[in-house]
């Protein structure tokens, strides 16, 4: 969703049977379509990168760095010795 495509994310990804596990965003891909559609109209330089996957059976788990600002990229070097 980076690229804020939205009607394309709902056509490849649109599943009627999504569940979300954020209490603040109802389910259904629609549901949180529009929640990220209004969110990134607050904050247009949002950025959501998925760093890793984990699956197990029904399970999914995603570790991922979410941005606001361009200044909130970090810095590659922080944390380097």
């Amino acid at each position: 969703m980076n690229n804020h495509n939205f009607d394309l994310v709902l056509k490849q990804f649109g599943n009627p049977h999504y569940r979300q596990h954020n209490r603040g965003i109802p389910d259904g891909m629609e549901a949180l379509v529009k929640y990220v559609r209004d969110f990134t109209k607050r904050f247009p330089n949002y950025t959501y990168d998925v760093k890793h996957v984990y699956t197990n059976g029904d399970f999914v788990i995603f570790h991922s760095q979410v941005t606001t600002n361009l200044k909130d990229r970090g810095n590659d070097n922080k944390g380097v010795y």
